[in-house]
């Protein structure tokens, strides 16, 4: 039975290879019905199923029901319901159950400080963290948890010690990098948080939470290059970034086609407004509002009035690029105002064709300096 129950959790932690390791947990079940480490380890691994998490808390249920002395089939739990179903206060009872089972087991310890920074009970978390860096003083990890808690707490340069005594223990340990960019990430301690957050991509480079960190000091240094990579790759790590990273993603990206666009214009150099779009607008950004934006269509409309041919130059460039569908409010608002023909504007959506009137009123009102058009988030 041993044997089997090894071997499968040889494959699960080694191969990945999880459906033979299913069957090497149930065939240790069914040679001794009584055990109850088969079972746990089968929890442990549905957990990591989505479409299985049922079956993951029956597996730990039915190892508690054969040994209720054994403390790990709660700790399973405890992360099943906090990571995976979101039943925080499940995971709370479960935790503290493992801890009446086992006082001087430090993970139960541990992973309860974490679930209550997630709770904001941010003292309860400090004693929870403070018990299990107690029991075990050589392990990082309740070192970063305590690090979260003292930051919540505002008590800053005791976070960042805790930070760097988990980088101390664990050397090699991305989060507690992550979580120092973090805590350095202010306006007077920059450096030090850039610095953080590659190191966290360069032991974790899987990681995307220091490469959206990394933007943002990169943003705020107005490396606005540079900071659309590091946002690039995060989206691309976690597809279901957080809307405010997304956000702040695609509003970067409008502001560098404006920037770059508005300089192209001055130069007269229209064609390289295609390779522009080219290289800095993905399916994350909402073109129509780059084309719309106040900096882009003011140097555009002083365009325009200064220079036709070459106003004209760009709205052809475009046209050539194919971002004619993308770029209707400002296109059909410029031949319609060479036309002088506003009708011309009624077949566009209606959440687009007021922005493209104003834009032709303005076109034909010849002022320069009073072309904004407002530009929702």
């Amino acid at each position: 039975m041993r044997y089997w129950y090894e071997y499968g959790a040889l494959l699960a932690e080694k191969h990945d290879d999880l459906e033979e390791a299913e069957e090497a947990f149930k065939k240790a079940m069914n040679l001794n019905r009584k055990d109850a480490w088969p079972w746990y380890a089968l929890g442990k691994l549905l957990t990591g199923k989505h479409d299985r998490l049922e079956e993951a808390e029956g597996a730990y249920r039915k190892a508690i029901e054969l040994d209720p002395r054994f403390s790990w089939p709660w700790i399973g739990l405890g992360i099943l319901f906090a990571d995976r179903l979101d039943r925080l206060e499940g995971a709370e009872e479960a935790y503290r159950k493992a801890i009446e089972l086992d006082p001087k087991f430090a993970i139960p310890w541990c992973n309860l400080g974490n679930l209550l920074n997630r709770l904001d009970r941010l003292e309860e978390a400090e004693e929870a963290c403070r018990k299990a860096i107690e029991l075990d003083p050589k392990s990082a990890l309740p070192w970063c948890n305590l690090g979260n808690s003292l930051n919540g707490l505002d008590r800053l340069e005791e976070a960042e010690e805790a930070y760097r005594k988990a980088i101390e223990l664990d050397p090699k340990f991305a989060l507690p990098w992550c979580n120092l960019g973090n805590l350095l990430n202010r306006p007077d301690r920059l450096e030090g948080a850039e610095g953080a957050y590659r190191k966290a991509i360069e032991l974790d480079s899987k990681y995307a939470l220091p490469w959206n960190g990394l933007a943002e000091v990169l943003e705020s240094q107005n490396r606005l290059y540079e900071a659309v990579d590091a946002y690039a790759h995060g989206a691309v790590l976690q597809p279901d970034i957080r809307p405010y990273w997304r956000r702040r993603y695609s509003k970067l990206q409008v502001h560098l086609f404006a920037d770059q666009a508005t300089r192209i214009l001055s130069t007269g150099n229209v064609q390289a407004i295609g390779e522009i779009l080219n290289r800095l607008l993905t399916e994350s950004v909402d073109l129509p509002n780059a084309l719309v934006s106040e900096r882009f269509i003011e140097e555009f409309l002083a365009l325009q009035l200064t220079d036709k041919s070459r106003a004209e130059m760009l709205f052809n460039a475009l046209r050539a690029q194919g971002y004619e569908q993308h770029a209707r409010p400002l296109l059909l608002a410029f031949e319609a105002a060479l036309s002088n023909r506003p009708e011309m504007l009624d077949e566009l959506e209606p959440e687009i064709r007021n922005a493209a009137h104003m834009m032709f009123e303005r076109l034909m009102a010849g002022s320069a300096r009073e072309a904004r058009v407002e530009v929702g988030d």
